[in-house]
């Protein structure tokens, strides 16, 4: 059994023991075997064990504590667990220890069941004109041919997955930030080329119209491996003089 107050994930409405949970909850309790429970309303005594609690971390472990980034602070928070945390005196029985308590009842414990229920959050998402999907204010690079299509990111506290179906078609840290642009690199190079493709191709289009004899010239220049891209901007300074 755990005990929740009527935060609105676990808790859509209440009248009075008439209780509607919401219903991507209750398929996380059935995983764990998890019987939720909340507290009755205005009734803060119930939920005093996770109040005092909430307090002890608070000022026990995070006040005047300094930290890089999410890895660290939790890097940090479980050190902390294992060693001071677990030191104190029980709140239910002072002659015991937190770790002496927690092993008496390790033998009382289900454990988890296997595979652990999937918590990665989907956010389906159209891209626009630009190779970028955005999620939490921040922009993820896609592949360019991906552009106005509608795709769908899954989510996890560390990972971006960018999928179509069952396709990743991208894979990117998460950011903690605001604004900020998250790129592969890959992503960027296959995107220059085919702008620097698109380029040459006006280019030489224009150059056939104006001169269709020089769509000829332009073949046996390219069998001789010859740099297209230059060939064809110095005739066209040619051509506008």
């Amino acid at each position: 059994m755990l005990l929740y107050d009527h935060l609105k994930s676990a808790v859509l409405e209440r009248q009075g023991q008439a209780i509607r949970f919401n219903p991507t909850w209750l398929p996380f309790a059935g995983h764990d075997r998890d019987e939720p429970r909340p507290v009755a309303i205005a009734r803060g005594n119930e939920k005093g064990r996770v109040e005092k609690a909430v307090r002890y971390l608070r000022d026990a472990f995070f006040a005047g504590r300094r930290f890089l980034d999410l890895a660290d602070l939790n890097a940090q928070a479980g050190t902390w667990c294992t060693a001071e945390a677990a030191d104190r005196r029980c709140p239910e029985d002072p002659s015991l220890s937190v770790r002496e308590a927690f092993a008496l009842e390790a033998a009382h414990r289900l454990a988890l069941p296997e595979p652990p229920y999937p918590t990665d959050e989907p956010v389906t998402v159209k891209v626009g004109k630009t190779p970028y999907v955005r999620l939490d204010l921040n922009d993820y690079s896609v592949p360019h041919e991906r552009v106005q299509q509608t795709l769908m990111v899954v989510a996890d506290p560390l990972l971006v997955r960018i999928v179509d179906g069952q396709t990743v078609l991208a894979t990117h840290r998460r950011s903690d930030d605001r604004g900020q642009c998250i790129e592969d690199p890959a992503h960027i190079v296959t995107r220059v080329e085919q702008k620097h493709q698109a380029s040459l191709h006006r280019g030489t289009d224009r150059l056939t119209r104006a001169m269709p004899e020089s769509r000829e010239w332009l073949v046996q220049a390219a069998d001789r491996r010859a740099n297209l891209g230059a060939i064809t901007a110095a005739r066209l300074r040619l051509l506008d003089r």
